[in-house]
């Protein structure tokens, strides 16, 4: 009796120490890059042409510590002034920006970009870093800083969900409203080099590509996103922001970090598609699971098998700070090839085409893991 006393402890202190080490939680499903940080609309924007102009976008601050720069995207332009960002305290009454600046006179940081330029992205830094603090409610505002002109600021729309917080309010008549669908799209820099959202899409450089129409005679031929995960999980589907028209045959495949061998995939039909010439969200399942192993790369791309166009969705990203704050990281970015030959090409690294994974499951071998920001 002792002895088998002795010998279950060994085998329950065992079964601890292997648990303690490595073990496979079942989550989800989730999508993995997220793809709400991608939805876009460049064709969105505010006017500002008179010197009582102001469009604003009401958030929480995502973290403590002192905001260096404000970025954001100027659509067009027709006659250009000299454009002040600043960061306003919000009116607890109204939920409107207050038209002072945070700890102002104290500190009365803001930017101003002059001139502005159409299809720009502008990140001038703040006459001096302005504190905040995580969760605190404050505005980004943009106004003339003096004498107007006549732009506009790149404004992403959220479709049907609207905008309860972060929100949008625009001021075009001399008081401000609220914005159900739409705010102006900034990214704060902080002091310490990295870039954090609002809770909005960041902005994109709006001359950049946003779409790519291809088919199986095109070169290149596949186009997708190289994945690294951070830890190693299971997927068993995918999602993706594209369409095709009727007619077209494609596929979406999950390569191998060998860059050839197909793992998994899955075979999509034109004529089954909801809308044959607008892009949309569509999602899908692989013809069987796949596990992608932490620190591995991997390719999931978007590839025609006959000769009428897919077309796929791209960002263009101003840098690779704000690519790194995405879900997914920098290193998700575009890869394509022709006739699936050879390495694929990775030049777009602030480029990210509208696909992801459906994930299932992760495993966790010791430690903590973080996946995303």
């Amino acid at each position: 009796m002792m002895l088998l006393r002795i010998f279950l402890a060994c085998t329950m202190l065992a079964l601890l120490v292997a648990q303690s080490f490595a073990t496979v939680t079942e989550i989800g499903p989730f999508d993995y890059p997220d793809p709400s940080g991608l939805k876009a609309d460049v064709s969105n924007s505010h006017t500002l042409d008179a010197t009582t102009d102001r469009t604003a976008v009401i958030f929480t601050a995502p973290k403590t510590g002192n905001i260096s720069a404000i970025g954001y995207t100027v659509r067009t332009v027709t006659s250009s002034q000299s454009v002040d960002a600043r960061i306003e305290t919000v009116d607890g009454t109204t939920g409107f920006p207050s038209g002072t600046l945070i700890d102002s006179p104290t500190n009365s940081a803001y930017s101003s970009q002059s001139p502005v330029a159409a299809s720009t992205y502008y990140e001038p830094s703040l006459t001096a870093a302005q504190a905040v603090t995580k969760g605190n409610t404050y505005a980004v505002v943009f106004q003339f800083t003096s004498t107007a002109g006549t732009i506009q600021m790149l404004v992403m729309d959220q479709g049907n969900a609207g905008l309860n917080l972060p929100y949008g309010a625009f001021n075009s008549t001399g008081s401000y409203a609220k914005v159900t669908a739409r705010a102006v799209s900034v990214v704060l820099k902080y002091d310490d080099g990295n870039y954090y959202s609002v809770g909005l899409p960041p902005p994109v450089g709006v001359t950049g590509t946003v779409s790519k129409a291809y088919n199986s005679g095109s070169s290149p031929d596949e186009y997708g996103i190289r994945f690294t995960p951070t830890v190693t999980m299971t997927v068993n589907g995918w999602w993706g922001g594209f369409y095709m028209a009727n007619g077209g045959t494609a596929d979406v495949v999950l390569y191998d970090s060998d860059q050839t061998t197909v793992i998994t995939k899955t075979s999509l039909d034109g004529d089954n598609n909801g809308q044959a010439t607008t892009n949309g969200y569509t999602r899908g399942f692989f013809e069987s699971d796949a596990t992608l192993t932490a620190g591995l790369t991997y390719y999931l791309v978007l590839k025609p098998t006959n000769t009428t166009n897919v077309t796929l969705m791209h960002l263009t990203f101003p840098n690779t700070g704000i690519m790194a704050m995405l879900s997914g990281g920098a290193t998700t970015s575009e890869c394509y090839r022709v006739d699936a030959a050879g390495s694929w090409n990775v030049t777009g690294t602030t480029v990210r085409p509208w696909l992801g994974f459906r994930v299932t499951g992760i495993t966790q071998t010791g430690g903590s893991y973080v996946i995303g920001q």
